[in-house]
């Protein structure tokens, strides 16, 4: 009997160190799917990113990362065409409806990096369309002699841009003339 026990003994702490060696094994492999997974996912290619995320939760069924993977994975197709529907609207002037194609992948997967960058990208052409927009109107005035809606329309543009020399340029002249009208009319 005593041989059976350490025969017993034995086989036991070989098998611990067995599931030791392989519970080690687990996390590294559970990281590098991870990064396996969002690397597919970042490209667009839905069934890899399925794989690695599904592979994940056989290791650990309850892995919140991997579950949050498979779901963005579930909304790719959909994140994707309204991502193209943005660029195009970018690509065409249209920054409003970039804008709105952007913010719905976002309100699809709020982590899709391509859906942010073009948020930020639709923001930025609408602030310069704004800055556009009443720099031209504040000339427009300037000319017709509007002064008061020439100067609030140079100091709305310095306030998207504040270093904007045109805008900057724009206020003086209406200031000059301004002046020069005062003087005459004196």
């Amino acid at each position: 009997r005593a041989q059976d026990y350490a025969m017993a003994q034995s086989a036991y702490e070989k098998a611990a160190h067995a599931l030791a060696e392989l519970r080690a094994q687990i996390e590294p492999r559970i990281e590098r799917a991870l990064t396996a997974a969002e690397a597919a996912l970042a490209a667009g290619d839905g069934a890899a990113a399925h794989q690695a995320f599904t592979s994940v939760l056989a290791m650990a069924p309850d892995h919140p990362q991997a579950q949050v993977g498979l779901a963005r994975v579930a909304t790719l197709p959909r994140v994707r065409q309204l991502n193209d529907q943005g660029e195009q609207r970018l690509a065409s002037g249209d920054a409003s409806g970039a804008a709105d194609a952007f913010q719905s992948a976002l309100a699809l997967d709020s982590a899709d990096t391509a859906a942010r960058q073009g948020a930020q990208r639709a923001a930025q052409m609408a602030a310069q369309q704004r800055y556009q927009t009443a720099l031209d109107a504040g000339y427009t005035a300037l000319q017709e002699q509007r002064y008061t809606e020439s100067e609030q329309l140079f100091t709305r543009a310095l306030a998207l841009r504040p270093n904007a020399r045109e805008a900057r340029d724009g206020l003086t002249e209406v200031r000059s003339r301004v002046r020069i009208d005062h003087r005459v009319i004196e």
